[in-house]
């Protein structure tokens, strides 16, 4: 196994020492960042994103690969790059430090790919700049469907909640979603989430049933629905259970994370699930909170999910970074008083 410095070298290495240079460069990254192939879900090693211009992101995929050479390394990794050249416009591929042999580098000018390398410093070495021009895979409707959409939204979020990203409140990335949050899970977090050819949405996320027991329990009824009430119609609520893998006697034993939540039989919230408009908020009624959400949450003894939330840009939309921005931090703002008592409730 090749070393490096005092490391040994191996895939999980490279990708350490490449996030952390990507980090030190001002790049917000993502690990895993999965995009839907004909196969199926494939996941890049290592993403980074940043704002190009007032308009335009970049993101930037790294395919790392460590095999027994550097050659090795890149003959491993060079399938991959290449089917990840329709989604992104440079791709690289990352591997340690050797002789760059003169087929490698025709190869990478050929194909459009950059090839960087990690020397024995555990330092980036550019071998090879990519050419978007000579990528001639670039799909620009799988970049906009797949990729800016959630770049945008990383961005934007983290401009709202810096210790984001720092401390990886972001999930989903490997199955082609983004939810990020501004509080660790366990607690009321105001997240923000989209998918594949997905709207971008932002709300109070609540997935602990020790947090809904304690707001049920501490909540004033009337406060609550004065606040629902307050909300326009775009903010829905829904409240549900998510997915369990149980045991042979039915009995859930771990969160089915291939699986979102999924609506409770019977309630009010079932027939809105997939509805374009969801149940608004503000025309719950007293009675409904009552049973809907207090009562059906005593009976819920695993994994429970509340979520208030709106759409705040489209998949197609091409606002400005202001523009996102300003979105996001309105719908934040709408939604201050009821994540304030919420939080208050859950203590």
């Amino acid at each position: 196994m090749p070393v490096v410095g005092m490391a040994i070298m191996n895939e999980k290495t490279l990708v350490k020492i490449l996030t952390k240079s990507l980090k030190k460069a001002f790049w917000l990254v993502l690990p895993e960042f999965g995009v839907q192939s004909y196969e199926g879900f494939k996941k890049v090693d290592v993403t980074a994103f940043k704002w190009k211009n007032e308009v335009d992101v970049e993101v930037v995929p790294f395919e790392c690969k460590c095999q027994k050479t550097a050659r090795d390394s890149f003959l491993a990794a060079l399938g991959q790059a290449v089917e990840y050249q329709r989604f992104f416009p440079e791709v690289f591929i990352v591997t340690q430090n050797d002789k760059l042999f003169p087929d490698q580098k025709l190869i990478l000018e050929k194909l459009g790919l950059g090839l960087m390398m990690i020397n024995e410093l555990e330092e980036l070495e550019r071998g090879v700049e990519p050419s978007m021009n000579g990528n001639v895979l670039y799909d620009e409707s799988l970049f906009s469907n797949q990729v800016r959409n959630r770049a945008v939204l990383l961005l934007v979020f983290n401009e709202l909640f810096p210790e984001a990203c720092k401390n990886s409140y972001f999930g989903g990335q490997s199955r082609g979603e983004l939810w990020i949050y501004n509080k660790p899970i366990g607690e009321v977090q105001i997240r923000a989430w989209t998918g594949i050819e997905s709207a971008s949405y932002l709300g109070i996320n609540i997935e602990a049933v020790k947090l809904i027991r304690n707001i049920t329990r501490n909540l004033d009824l009337d406060e609550l629905l004065a606040v629902f009430s307050k909300l326009p119609p775009e903010y829905t609520v829904d409240f549900g259970e998510r997915a369990t893998i149980k045991d042979k006697s039915g009995h859930p034993i771990r969160l089915d994370r291939q699986k979102g939540t999924i609506p409770i039989e019977g309630s009010i919230f079932e027939s809105q699930r997939f509805s374009e408009s969801g149940f608004s908020a503000c025309n719950l009624a007293k009675e409904q909170i009552q049973k809907e959400i207090i009562e059906r949450s005593k009976k819920l003894n695993f994994y429970t999910h509340l979520l208030i939330d709106k759409k705040v840009w489209d998949v197609k939309s091409t606002l400005t970074r202001d523009q996102y921005f300003r979105e996001i931090h309105k719908a934040k703002e709408t939604l201050d008083e009821i994540y304030r008592r919420l939080t208050q409730w859950a203590e």
